[in-house]
């Protein structure tokens, strides 16, 4: 692409930097961004991007982190829930899957041995 189009050049950088660093394998980042930015000789541009990969890369490694962490809890306090009392009221499922706090799952995952009842679980 033309240098002499920066408006194309942005928008081709907000495409591919978020495609190198969330569908690309960790192994082929680094040569990716290298690769994308090569191709365009203008220093600032070039910083621009560089500036925008090193944003958005951790972000969404923190971001999935974050979500796995969260699914992991929900996940983890369901099974103790339906090992303990051989049944998920319908109730705590959806209060389960509606909790964005993984230490507000965690802390009902610590409830689920003391309780008589999965109701008295709060969350």
């Amino acid at each position: 692409m033309a240098p002499a189009d920066p408006v194309r050049w942005a928008e081709l950088m907000r495409l591919l930097l978020p495609w190198i660093y969330w569908r690309r394998p960790a192994v082929e980042r680094d040569r990716l961004e290298a690769a994308a930015l090569a191709v365009q000789k203008n220093e600032a541009f070039q910083k621009e991007a560089q500036a925008m990969g090193s944003k958005l890369g951790p972000s969404l490694v923190e971001e999935s982190f974050a979500k796995g962490q969260l699914e992991t809890a929900r996940s983890f306090l369901r099974d103790l829930v339906q090992n303990r009392f051989q049944v998920m009221p319908e109730d705590l499922d959806r209060r389960i899957a509606a909790c964005a706090d993984v230490e507000r799952l965690r802390a009902a995952a610590r409830q689920v041995l003391h309780v008589q009842q999965p109701q008295d679980i709060s969350l």
